[in-house]
């Protein structure tokens, strides 16, 4: 990916993510292969995940809840609850985005469930 260019995680119907990326001419590109593996759902009724790790050249990054618990997203002395979907994965959770926060993000939920991106330099 070359300067400027964006990365999403998209999340498919069976559980897995697969790559979106928009190259440096504004055009998306699904990765081609198998889905990844995915840190999007957690297996126990409380979890914590760290979706980024700290990243200097990070210009953004970003998540949206995806399930039907609250999730609360921390960066840094930050902390944001998103509210959750009414059914799962219908598009209504709360969204955070961030320009500035190039630190490690943490989330905790309940059986959490999102879809994140970042935008790096």
């Amino acid at each position: 990916m070359g300067a400027g260019s964006v990365q999403l995680i998209a999340e498919t119907a069976a559980g897995g993510i697969r790559k979106v990326r928009c190259d440096d001419d504004g055009n998306l590109l699904v990765d081609s292969g198998g889905t990844e593996a995915s840190s999007s759902t957690g297996a126990t009724a409380a979890s914590s995940l760290s979706p980024f790790a700290a990243a200097p050249t990070r210009r953004q990054w970003g998540i949206q809840n995806s399930g039907v618990n609250t999730l609360t997203v921390i960066f840094g002395t930050g902390t944001v609850i998103l509210k959750a979907c009414a059914v799962q994965d219908d598009g209504t959770g709360g969204v955070v985005w961030d320009d500035y926060w190039k630190g490690a993000v943490t989330l905790t939920g309940t059986a959490p469930r999102y879809n994140s991106w970042e935008l790096s330099a």
